[in-house]
């Protein structure tokens, strides 16, 4: 007696049909998030395809249900990696604004609800940590609602995006601007010191001069005040 009974066969080629239905529409949702990402679920599409394309052929019901079989599972760890890998990247890139592209803070400041936010993701980070104990679940649809919600955080990322950006930029050159404003005080104050030490020693040498040539002066008065006296006190 065979494995599977008709009525079984119809069903499980049935649900192997239907299963790679929703895997194959849902790699073609997700490549839009990350092609290459979806490998993976493409490579078990291309086995479930296989395994499909033998059943329709089989000579058997117990060939025809054994591919049929092999078609489902193929086509249900193909629908369970393209929802992973979609969950992933759209972590991945909301990552990219969290933890690298911009600091809590200015995050914080351009986004009001940020902490419910992050909340939000790290829950989904927890529903993809715990996606290998759900391999066998068809039903995904908390996995789907995680990766639309995502994707509307991210909208919303890529919207302030150039925003922060520009305000980071500015806030940069202002902070180049005093920095650059202190520089040239810093200059201007030593200028200011060295032309006033130069006056200074300008002027100590100019009197310097004037009592030297003063000096001379005196010596030479002296002099003459000294032949007059003897001329004087000889007459």
């Amino acid at each position: 007696m065979d494995e599977f009974k008709s009525f079984d066969i119809k069903t499980c080629l049935a649900k192997a049909r239907d299963l790679f239905s929703r895997a194959e529409l849902a790699v073609k949702r997700y490549e839009r998030i990350g092609l290459e990402a979806q490998i993976g679920a493409i490579n078990e599409l291309r086995y479930a395809g296989h395994h499909l394309m033998r059943a329709s052929e089989g000579k058997s019901e117990k060939e025809i249900g054994r591919h049929a079989l092999c078609a489902e599972r193929h086509s249900l760890r193909a629908l369970h990696d393209a929802r992973d890998a979609a969950l992933l990247v759209s972590l991945e890139k909301i990552d990219n604004y969290f933890n690298l592209m911009f600091t809590i803070e200015e995050l914080k400041d351009a986004l009001p609800d940020y902490e419910a936010l992050y909340a939000e993701i790290t829950s989904f980070r927890t529903l993809l940590e715990n996606s290998p104990m759900a391999k066998n679940r068809e039903d995904g649809d908390e996995v789907d609602q995680a990766i639309s919600r995502l994707q509307e955080i991210r909208g919303r990322l890529d919207v302030i995006a150039p925003i922060l950006a520009e305000k980071r930029h500015q806030a940069e050159l202002a902070k180049q601007r005093a920095e650059q404003e202190q520089n040239d005080a810093e200059k201007r104050e030593k200028q200011d010191r060295e032309n006033q030490k130069a006056l200074t020693d300008r002027r100590n040498h100019q009197l310097s001069v004037l009592l030297g040539v003063l000096g001379i002066l005196a010596s030479i008065l002296g002099t003459v005040v000294g032949i007059l006296w003897t001329i004087w006190h000889n007459a």
